[in-house]
């Protein structure tokens, strides 16, 4: 039905505060529903996992990035109902070209322990 991809790296230090640039950070590289199975809510739920995932590592993160393009709006729906929010929209014509050829850059601010509370609704097969 879904899936999401996610990892703790150093994807976005120019984001980060200067006191933590050289600091571990989430990414959520993908969040991906089979066209079957779009507006069921799966992928709020997909991503409010990894969120949680995330905020349980053992490591001192602060932040959660994610980028999307900014003609997706369902997407953007998906990424705020977790609690992201926009950090930046960047011309980004070689990873995005058609439609504006922008893409956004998502946040979420992590306050250990984080906890997503269902983001989605509940979805019914079909």
């Amino acid at each position: 039905m879904g899936v999401v991809t996610y990892e703790v790296g150093h994807r976005y230090p120019h984001y980060q505060p200067p006191s933590r640039h050289d600091s571990e950070h989430g990414y959520i590289a993908e969040v991906v529903t089979h066209s079957d199975h779009r507006g069921r809510g799966i992928g709020p739920l997909l991503l409010g996992a990894a969120i949680e995932d995330l905020t349980r590592k053992p490591v001192s993160m602060q932040e959660i990035y994610a980028m999307r393009h900014a003609d997706n709006i369902p997407s953007k729906q998906m990424m705020e109902k977790c609690g992201m929010v926009p950090v930046e929209e960047l011309p980004d014509p070689e990873i995005r070209p058609t439609g504006s050829r922008k893409t956004v850059v998502m946040r979420f601010m992590i306050d250990k322990p984080a906890k997503v509370t269902n983001p989605g609704r509940k979805f019914a097969a079909k």
